[in-house]
């Protein structure tokens, strides 16, 4: 009764934060007077990438796993992942099954920085990409200019998606 008593606070929990955002204003380049936002949620990165993942990391596990119990030995296997008993079961060490692993905590982004920047990269929803979208678009961000929209985005959206990181990893 109590885990299932869990499982319903988190999916309120989650629900509740899910609505947090800041809203970016932006207008456009080339059509006068038009004005909107660009919205950076608390939990960044959408489910949909999520599931992706899920699906990519379970492959990758999978034979990354049955390879370094076979042939643990080899370099390349290795490269693809390598494993160790932690608490009863096992799980990456280190290669590229360790680095498309999402992160378990805030700790753990503490601890390996690079799997956290590593994993926001990989998700396409670094400061750069948004950046790189608002241009596209042809739109700027009210109050500054064009070459400044990495470093704007770069004060929000490193913790917000470090938090869907995480969050996803809780859901």
């Amino acid at each position: 009764m109590t885990n299932l008593l869990a499982t319903v606070l988190m999916f309120l929990v989650v629900i509740y934060f899910q609505g947090f955002r800041i809203d970016f204003p932006v207008r456009s380049k080339t059509i006068r007077g038009e004005q909107g936002s660009y919205p950076i949620k608390l939990f960044y990165t959408s489910n949909m990438p999520i599931v992706l993942q899920s699906a990519l990391v379970s492959n990758v596990y999978l034979i990354s796993h049955v390879l370094y119990k076979n042939f643990g030995r080899y370099f390349l296997v290795r490269v693809l992942g390598s494993w160790k008993a932690s608490s009863s079961r096992l799980v990456t060490a280190s290669g590229l099954a360790y680095y498309i692993t999402p992160l378990s905590s805030l700790a753990a982004t503490a601890d390996d920085p690079i799997h956290a920047l590593k994993w926001i990269d990989i998700s396409g929803s670094s400061a750069q990409d948004v950046a790189q979208q608002v241009k596209e678009q042809r739109m700027v961000i009210l109050g500054y200019r064009d070459e400044n929209l990495p470093k704007v985005s770069n004060r929000y959206i490193p913790t917000a998606a470090a938090l869907g990181v995480v969050g996803a990893r809780s859901r």
